[in-house]
């Protein structure tokens, strides 16, 4: 296919060349002809009589000879030119011969070179052919060294592997046995170990509990002691405060306002948070007495009154920050 490309191409430069050649003469040729025929056709211009004088007879007459004398000279001149294109028509067709000649040259040129190239193509596929079929050749001798070698490799191998298998294995069993008797070894440290951890074990467990009974019994009389002192300071915090409550009712009361239309006789318990110096810092009714205005009144009463008549003993006021007062002021 390349070869028929490359005769193509060829052909078709020769064949062009030899057109364009052909159709410059043709031009050549045609404009030629136009001018001939352009010379030919301009002859001398024709003569009119007209009646004159001798004076201008002779006038007329120089002139005709004049013009008959260029006439003649320009029929030669074209004559000339005439022989001129002939001289010339026939170098061009020389020319063109010769150009034609030389293009059937060149294409028996070209149609040889690329019959040549052609065989050159097809002895080089044959020799690129040959060179792959040598490299085949080669490379499968190759392969199957390679293969022979791999075989005597992995045969190597598998021995070498089988003998360090079994050195593993020897090496295995002897380490194992050496395993063995370091575990009992080990094992025996351990039980031996683990009995005397035991034994420590048990007389600490022994001496932590005697420890600890000791502790108990030592937290339990210093329990029962606190909770005796921490019973009797209630005792007293409470005797205190009760010393004091007819001062706090007084106080209170001195302070309340009876509501309109209230009735006689009514009482209520009122819940008092006071702060270490007797300030009220809470007051709410826990027992109403039934009428929201009385009990409201109360509670505004306690709050006026603060503070309030206390103990001054700091001891005191843990157990009776809070307490509960009872507004009767009617039973007064």
């Amino acid at each position: 296919m390349r070869n028929q490309l490359i005769r193509f191409a060829l052909v078709s430069k020769a064949l062009l060349f030899t057109v364009a050649v052909h159709g410059a003469l043709i031009a050549l040729l045609l404009y030629s002809f136009n001018w001939v025929d352009e010379i030919e056709r301009g002859g001398a211009a024709p003569i009119q009589a007209v009646v004159v004088s001798e004076r201008d007879i002779l006038e007329q007459i120089e002139k005709d000879k004049a013009a008959e004398a260029q006439r003649r000279r320009e029929e030669q001149q074209a004559a000339a030119n005439l022989e001129e294109l002939k001289r010339r028509q026939e170098q061009a067709q020389e020319k063109l011969a010769e150009l034609e000649r030389e293009a059937q040259q060149r294409q028996q040129r070209e149609r040889e070179q690329a019959q040549l190239a052609a065989e050159q193509e097809r002895k080089e596929a044959e020799r690129r052919k040959k060179l792959e079929a040598e490299k085949e050749r080669q490379a499968e001798a190759e392969r199957q060294k390679e293969l022979e070698a791999e075989k005597e490799r992995q045969a190597e191998e598998k021995r070498k592997a089988e003998e360090e298998r079994r050195k593993e294995l020897e090496a295995e069993k002897k380490r194992q046995a050496e395993e063995a008797q370091r575990k009992k070894i080990e094992e025996e440290k351990r039980l031996k170990a683990e009995r005397e951890r035991r034994e420590k074990l048990e007389a600490e467990k022994k001496r932590k509990d005697e420890e600890a009974r000791r502790r108990l019994a030592e937290q339990q009389l210093q329990n029962r002691l606190e909770d005796e002192q921490r019973t009797k300071t209630r005792n007293e915090a409470a005797n205190a405060l009760g010393a004091l409550k007819d001062r706090i009712a007084t106080a209170v009361e001195e302070r309340w306002r009876r509501p309109p239309n209230n009735k006689s006789g009514l009482n209520a318990v009122i819940r008092v948070r006071v702060a270490p110096d007797g300030r009220v810092t809470f007051a709410k009714v826990i027992e109403p007495s039934g009428d929201s205005l009385f009990d409201e009144s109360a509670v505004i009463a306690v709050q006026k009154a603060s503070p309030l008549p206390f103990p001054d003993n700091p001891k005191y006021y843990e157990f009776i920050k809070e307490f509960n007062f009872k507004f009767n002021p009617d039973d007064r």
